[in-house]
């Protein structure tokens, strides 16, 4: 069986991106398309690719799974309500609900026997993850805590998540997992041209 996805981070973008509302294409549309386009990954064949990638997922720890959905899942996802109050998009819960445990739970015990803002412990994860080099002085303004004390904390959640040259974070721990966990499925791999 030839692999599904030609690697982990496609692999992840795909399963955290796949719609309920994508839906395969009619018969009509099928007999005018091109030969050869695609691979499958729409309609109910999508949503079980998509499946079997959230399957290998369950597998991992709660915090591995939150990073991965924290690096990979869309933060906001469309909205087609057309009201005049929308702004076109929302927040994705799942990436909310990722982003919050970390901030919670996960990266708590990093800051016992210090004071510590949850929302900013949220702002520097999400930094954090998504390799992203927040200001720390408008953040300090914006939490009301001195820059120092900012880039203290985002060092903090840097080691622990994403690491340092001489240590593995969390999000590499969680990566090599599903790395291995996708290719011993048969989902990743090296794609050869019919």
């Amino acid at each position: 069986m030839e692999p599904i996805f030609r690697s982990t981070d496609g692999a992840l973008r795909y399963a955290f991106s796949f719609s309920t509302e994508q839906y395969g294409r009619s018969a009509m549309a099928g007999m005018f398309a091109p030969p050869g386009t695609g691979r499958g990954l729409s309609g109910m064949d999508g949503a079980g690719q998509a499946g079997m990638v959230r399957a290998e997922l369950e597998r991992l720890t709660p915090a591995q799974r939150a990073v991965l959905v924290v690096r990979y899942a869309p933060e906001l996802l469309p909205c087609s309500c057309r009201r005049r109050c929308c702004s076109g998009q929302y927040v994705n819960d799942e990436f909310g609900r990722a982003l919050k445990a970390l901030a919670e739970v996960y990266t708590a015990p990093l800051f016992a026997g210090h004071l510590s803002n949850v929302r900013l412990r949220a702002v520097l994860i999400r930094a954090a993850i998504l390799r992203e080099k927040p200001d720390y002085t408008a953040l300090g303004k914006q939490f009301g805590v001195d820059r120092n004390t900012v880039a203290k904390h985002a060092g903090m959640i840097e080691r622990a998540l994403v690491g340092t040259p001489r240590e593995i974070g969390e999000f590499d721990r969680a990566y090599s997992r599903i790395e291995e966990s996708l290719g011993e499925a048969g989902l990743i791999g090296e794609m050869h041209a019919a």
